[in-house]
């Protein structure tokens, strides 16, 4: 007994707390088989409606909260609507608006527990764009001198190098500070109940809610014919 709970404790520390170099992890990997012997994947978990409607919720209402930046003075702090990063945090980029990106950053924490945006700067370094990234695609490692290094994959699916100052970072709640936990990976064995739920219902009453067969006896079956005819079956 103490050798496989140490065991299991040696594998959710290696989820929870992250090594001090190479690949960082949220949690784990969603696509697997679960407990219940249920596939999840990302795609699959946003289908089940409770996970969808909190992930919205959480990210609707974070994304409709005012934020405004203010520029400290001796005076002290005052609203700088025409500072660059204000408009940066209004119009992140060409194709969507700051609600937009927010929404998406934090959609991602909900669900994948860190949200990524790259970030573009212009000829001075100063940043000038901000790109939402898919949570899900996202590599991170930790260098020798632990220092974040971000991988991605580009049009043509080949991950693509940044470094910390190209990605900005959002984590939902961390126990190491370098990732955030996923909740969709840590629920993946209660996402796979729920899914197995789903299925189970769909075909029952795709089969006009009559099971799919009956087995009868003429006389009572003794205990150990009972368990002859699961076996069979």
């Amino acid at each position: 007994m103490a050798i496989a709970w140490s065991g299991w404790m040696r594998r959710l520390a290696g989820w929870v707390w992250n090594p001090k170099t190479g690949e960082q992890r949220p949690g784990p990997p969603l696509g697997h088989v679960t407990a219940s012997g249920n596939i999840v994947t990302d795609t699959r978990a946003l289908q089940i409606p409770t996970v969808m409607r909190c992930i919205r919720i959480i990210g609707e209402t974070c994304a409709s909260l005012p934020i405004q930046v203010y520029e400290r003075t001796p005076a002290g702090d005052v609203p700088a609507p025409n500072h660059w990063l204000s408009r940066l945090l209004m119009e992140p980029n060409e194709s969507m608006t700051g609600d937009e990106l927010r929404e998406a950053l934090v959609g991602q924490m909900a669900g994948w527990g860190n949200g990524y945006a790259e970030i573009v700067r212009d000829t001075t370094g100063r940043p000038r764009e901000l790109w939402p990234l898919k949570a899900d695609l996202m590599v991170v490692k930790r260098d020798e001198n632990r220092v974040l290094r971000y991988e991605y994959p580009d049009r043509f699916q080949v991950p693509q190098g940044y470094s910390a100052g190209q990605i900005l970072h959002c984590r939902a709640f961390s126990v190491d500070g370098v990732m955030g936990m996923s909740p969709l990976g840590f629920l993946r064995h209660t996402l796979g109940l729920t899914v197995g739920a789903e299925d189970l219902a769909a075909s029952f009453f795709n089969n006009g809610g009559r099971p799919s067969a009956i087995l009868s006896v003429d006389t009572p079956l003794t205990p150990s014919q009972r368990e002859q005819v699961r076996e069979s079956i």
